[in-house]
């Protein structure tokens, strides 16, 4: 089923049904291409839906100019982007997560802090 979505991917950026530019000037077009995706094949959404609502802007929106090489490949989908969440307790319930990361500038690394069971 992967290799059938990412076959699928490939496909829709080939054949540029639409860029990211475009969806970022009209989102509704997006929305309208996503249902068509859902009604198709709905993993495929979902994995078009994550790479362009979450992986994509998220570098567009908080990357820095050192960023842009990555957000070039996102928006031809040379890079494929993913999440994934979990936390011992809550899984995968978003609003109920307890980890915290801080930047140590002194070590010039994050410090993560999860709640244990």
């Amino acid at each position: 089923m992967r290799k059938k979505s990412a076959e699928q991917i490939l496909f829709y950026s080939k054949n540029n049904l639409q860029t990211y530019y475009e969806y970022l000037k009209n989102p509704n077009a997006y929305t309208m291409i996503a249902g068509a995706f859902y009604s198709f094949d709905n993993a495929l959404a979902v994995k078009i839906g994550v790479h362009l609502s979450l992986y994509t802007k998220a570098i567009f929106y908080l990357g820095t100019n050192s960023h842009k090489k990555f957000l070039e490949r996102a928006f031809s989908f040379k890079d494929i982007g993913c999440f994934a969440l979990t936390e011992f307790n809550h899984g995968s319930n978003v609003r109920m997560i307890k980890t915290e990361a801080h930047y140590c500038h002194k070590t010039k690394s994050f410090i993560i802090n999860t709640p244990r069971r």
